[in-house]
């Protein structure tokens, strides 16, 4: 039989979160056509494909900006967090960014940092609960990915109150301060040992998905005021190298600590970083991600490109996207979406005022699946993601009601699944197990395209650790074996009578 041709380009993969708790079958828009002899899939002239799109959201914890909304009290915030991942997992993301060190704080039961003050209002304070824990478990019981997301360097304002575990108190010869903030130098190898030691802990402790930070390196302005950081450091440390190549030199060795901490840890984790959304803006704090993915110590890039389409000049969503074609070789891009300026806050503001439509989000996301080179996106933020009329929005129209797999990203660490081979018992899927499906197994339903097509989409209709699959009379299907990071070949499809 011969093989079914896989298209490059095509609609999304489908999965319908009826719940968090369990995964259900939706009716396809377009359902196989009921005019046809048979429906069933014809591998020597059809046509079908399995397109995999990270569909992210970041979930902000600084100041409280997402989560929490109470302070000292366990049970609001429990229910608060889990209410937060249950509701984007039904809106059909599959990955959450878990702010979980907002300020050199933490957001689990620390042995290297104090916990976070957004939790009881008083940095040190334990809130009698694990929120990393619990929202890990969330997640993957949701069925969708969690990132740990941190800010290196970051520590606030000078003024705040700092407890014992903090750096300020149990490090103080790696901080520094700007503009009456506090940071972490980056010039110092005890920074980039100590940021390594941050993520060890977190990916060894929990089952994180990956390790994430974002756009918090050298202070902004830092190239042209320096207020005296590098005084006895460049002297030290500087190797012979240019000044300014010395200060990309330092952002490069805490990249690289962090990469090779969270795949020491967590070998199947990724690692990411999520700048600022053009060259003339992430350059001037010393971080460079083109640099990051010559090196090979980054899996991924999320450009933060905040700005419409309309404005139409240099800072355009689609300029800037553009911008990043290639930059990075063969590394995922996703890109940042500006949930958060659908709010008039924002788009009364000059060139944003087409935030305040929801077209404008369906545009961008359109350029981002039109793009050969971006394979996904992320919503900043979670609070902006569920207000109504875009929740609304992304159910409906840019998800449709249907999910997708995470793309393969990250080292091959855990080898490919072979292809299985499926057998039909009267409405039911079996297959053998494979060692190498750690993450199990994705069912796809098959639907024609339009009457008489010979192009069909594929809807995942369940992703199970079973080898066996409840199907319908009068469906084709296609199964994946899903690795920690790799996919299988897809089945042949199976018609089910």
């Amino acid at each position: 039989m011969m093989r079914p041709r896989l298209l490059a380009a095509a609609l999304c993969a489908a999965l319908a979160f009826a719940s968090c708790e369990k995964i259900q079958p939706d009716n396809p828009d377009n359902p196989a056509d009921d005019t046809q002899a048979d429906g069933r899939f014809d591998p020597a002239t059809d046509n079908y494909s399995i397109v995999h799109e990270l569909r992210g959201v970041w979930l902000a914890t600084v100041s409280g900006t997402d989560w929490p909304k109470t302070k000292n009290n366990a049970a609001a915030q429990k229910k608060e967090l889990t209410d937060y991942i249950k509701a984007v997992a039904d809106a059909g993301c599959n990955t959450v960014f878990f702010q979980v060190c907002s300020n050199m704080d933490a957001l689990w039961p620390s042995q290297l940092l104090p916990w976070s003050s957004v939790l009881s209002g008083t940095e040190g304070v334990d809130p009698g609960y694990d929120p990393a824990e619990l929202a890990v478990q969330t997640a993957h019981e949701c069925g969708i990915e969690i990132q740990a997301w941190i800010n290196p360097y970051r520590i606030g304002s000078k003024s705040k109150t700092h407890s014992a575990l903090s750096p300020v108190i149990a490090r103080p010869s790696l901080v520094k301060e700007y503009d009456s903030n506090l940071y972490l130098d980056p010039a110092l190898p005890e920074t980039h040992a100590f940021l390594g030691e941050i993520a060890t802990e977190l990916m060894s402790k929990y089952e994180f998905d990956g390790l994430h930070i974002d756009d918090y390196f050298y202070p902004s302005g830092y190239n042209k005021d320096q207020k005296g950081w590098e005084t006895d450091t460049y002297p030290k440390y500087g190797g012979g190298k240019d000044r300014e190549e010395w200060r990309f030199s330092n952002v490069d060795a805490s990249v690289k600590a962090l990469w090779e901490a969270t795949h020491a840890a967590r070998p199947t984790a990724v690692f990411g970083v999520s700048p600022r959304s053009r060259s003339d803006l992430y350059l001037p704090q010393y971080a460079d991600p083109e640099r990051w993915a010559k090196a090979g110590t980054m899996d991924y890039v999320v450009p933060q490109i905040y700005w419409t389409i309309e404005r139409g000049d240099f800072a355009a969503f689609d300029t800037v996207m553009q911008h990043w074609n290639g930059l990075v070789g063969t590394i995922p891009v996703y890109i940042g979406i500006a949930a958060y300026k659908m709010d008039p806050t924002y788009y009364n503001q000059a060139k944003n005022g087409e935030f305040q439509f929801v077209d404008e989000f369906i545009k961008q996301i359109s350029l981002c699946r039109g793009a050969r080179f971006c394979k996904g996106h992320v919503w900043f933020r979670t609070e902006s993601l569920l207000k109504a009329e875009l929740n609304r929005c992304v159910k409906e129209k840019i998800y449709a009601g249907a999910g997708s797999l995470v793309p393969e990203m990250g080292p091959d660490v855990s080898g490919r699944p072979s292809m299985p081979v499926v057998q039909v018992s009267g409405t039911t899927l079996n297959w053998q197990s494979d060692p190498d499906a750690t993450a199990g197994y994705a069912v796809y339903e098959l639907a024609r395209v339009a009457a008489g097509s010979k192009s069909w989409i594929s809807r995942l209709v369940g992703k199970t650790k079973s080898t066996s699959f409840a199907g319908k009379s009068g469906a084709n299907y296609v199964v994946l074996a899903l690795g920690a990071r790799r996919y299988s070949n897809p089945s042949d499809p199976v018609w089910v009578e």
